[in-house]
């Protein structure tokens, strides 16, 4: 099971999030009583999402030894005007001499990374 531990003190809304020995902030922005000291939960998902395409589908290339050379990924998320996520969308830019069939299969692998799974999947939060 993977674990993060997080701990907001007397400072408000400044959340300490640590997992193995790896330690970031989470925040809100000025505007809404934060200190804009780091990304908000939301952006740190619409992050996560990022993150893990861009790592899956290097891994995958990696593994086929395809010549990507890198890549970046632009995510948007839909909101109904508060906090509540309606959809997700990405632009995915890819550098390096692949052929058209190569970068239509890094497409496909793209959304098969685990976050996305997990998003799609709606997997249940339980207080324990």
């Amino acid at each position: 099971m993977k674990q993060v531990e997080g701990r907001i003190g007397p400072e408000r809304y400044i959340t300490t999030l640590t997992t193995r020995d790896l330690e970031w902030t989470a925040d809100e922005p000025g505007d809404l009583g934060g200190t804009n000291a780091g990304p908000t939960p939301i952006e740190q998902l619409i992050g996560a999402l990022g993150a893990c395409i861009l790592v899956t589908i290097t891994m995958y290339t990696d593994r086929k030894k395809w010549p990507l050379e890198s890549a970046t990924i632009v995510v948007r998320a839909e909101t109904d005007g508060s906090s509540t996520l309606l959809r997700f969308e990405y632009e995915l830019f890819l550098d390096g001499d692949l052929s058209d069939q190569q970068r239509e299969r890094i497409h496909q692998i793209a959304h098969k990374c685990p976050v996305h799974r997990v998003l799609e999947s709606g997997a249940p939060v339980e207080a324990v």
